[in-house]
């Protein structure tokens, strides 16, 4: 727990930026998907710290997702991103007009 919070406190101390200077913009992608699979096994093993681990998955996940989104970006596939999300939206909302009925 220490250190998933001494990474924190330093990335929210720090100016960073996807690949920056702090310990956890350092980390690439696989190993911060290794983090979030060891945070949630530490929130099923040590509840009375969840709030704790959730800041910092929630730390983690914000650069995933900017390094995710400047990826879609740069190569040009957020509209195939978004006529996908269209049709997955379009499933859900069937599938919950369905179970209405």
């Amino acid at each position: 727990m220490q250190q998933f919070e001494n990474d924190n406190a330093s990335y929210e101390a720090e100016y960073d930026t996807q690949f920056g200077a702090t310990t956890v913009g350092q980390l690439s992608i696989n190993d911060l998907l290794a983090r979030d699979n060891e945070m949630a096994d530490c929130m099923q093993a040590d509840p009375h710290n969840r709030a704790r681990y959730r800041a910092v998955f929630y730390r983690d996940s914000s650069i995933e997702g900017e390094r995710y989104l400047k990826y879609m970006l740069d190569t040009q596939q957020l509209p195939d991103f978004a006529a996908w999300e269209k049709g997955q939206q379009a499933t859900q909302l069937a599938s919950y007009q369905a179970g209405e009925k």
